[in-house]
């Protein structure tokens, strides 16, 4: 038996992440726990890719600014849901 996650990216491209399990409550709640891991890595990796990019700040610097505070940066970018679906 196996759990499994997708993740469909922007560009439409899809992640997959599978974990195989027994058939017990013990070893679906490990399958469970590892695929959540794995889920955050994944999008973790997707957003750190994100911002080495400069989706949301590219070339819109405040010039009044001279701070460079984060918080001012963050408020400028509208985040996006990523468009996912968990197979059952």
């Amino acid at each position: 038996m196996a759990l499994s996650a997708e993740l469909k990216l922007r560009d439409k491209h899809t992640q997959r992440i599978c974990v195989r399990v027994d058939n017990d409550l013990s070893s679906l709640n490990d399958g469970i726990k590892e695929l959540n891991v794995n889920v955050s890595q994944l999008l973790s990796d997707l957003v750190e890719r994100e911002k080495a990019r400069g989706a949301c700040a590219a070339g819109e610097e405040d010039e009044d600014s001279d701070e460079g505070s984060d918080e001012d940066e963050t408020s400028k970018c509208e985040p996006q849901r990523p468009a996912k679906r968990l197979k059952p």
